[in-house]
């Protein structure tokens, strides 16, 4: 992948984006707005949404489409997946460490905590590698 990186405004749109496809919604400014709306629980104007996704399309993370009536649709040209797996390289590289612990201890010390949920799949996962 090696795209540039996004910021926060960046990140947030296309996390809304992933979530609205996620939810099997049409990928609409309309569409995305309305979850980005609810993900900060303030109002949020179409232009803010157009806005970072025209970045969002500069740096290669969506394709915009345009319909005749000026709709618009937008396509994600990254996973999800693909983008979590790339910025944990990325992180593990900056940090200069090879080792998953480190991974998980930053986990484990989340204020939030891991679930019962959480901590079976990652049993589930390690159980892979065996």
């Amino acid at each position: 992948m090696a795209k540039a990186r996004l910021t926060a405004t960046e990140l947030d749109l296309m996390r809304m984006i992933w979530e609205v496809e996620e939810d099997g919604q049409e990928t609409s400014t309309s569409n995305i707005r309305k979850k980005y709306q609810e993900y900060l629980n303030e109002q949020v104007l179409p232009q803010t949404v157009n806005t970072y996704a025209g970045h969002l399309e500069k740096k290669g993370y969506i394709q915009i489409l345009k319909s005749e009536n000026g709709r618009r649709t937008h396509i994600p040209l990254v996973s999800k997946k693909d983008y979590m797996e790339e910025q944990t390289r990325y992180w593990r590289k900056f940090w200069n460490q090879s080792s998953a612990a480190y991974a998980m201890m930053a986990l484990k010390g989340d204020e939030e905590g891991l679930s019962k949920e959480d901590l079976a799949e990652f049993r589930r996962f390690l159980d892979e590698f065996d």
